[in-house]
């Protein structure tokens, strides 16, 4: 059995997950931080990095290497 989804079915769904989430959470899918140095000072913290993510506050990680 195969389920057929619409584009009204995924706006749908986004609409509803925008509904559900704060203000904070759609500013953090803005924020996008570094795995390691090569764009600047302050990359690397994998504690930070795991903590916003937890927290919603983390929208993509850029120079992830080796994974």
């Amino acid at each position: 059995m195969t389920v057929e989804h619409t584009a009204d079915d995924h706006l749908e769904l986004v609409r509803d997950l925008l509904s559900r989430m704060t203000v904070a959470e759609k500013l953090g899918q803005l924020q996008q931080l570094s795995w390691n140095s090569a764009t600047g000072p302050g990359g690397g913290e994998t504690e930070e990095i795991e903590i916003a993510a937890r927290e919603g506050r983390l929208g993509s990680v850029l120079n992830i290497t080796g994974a």
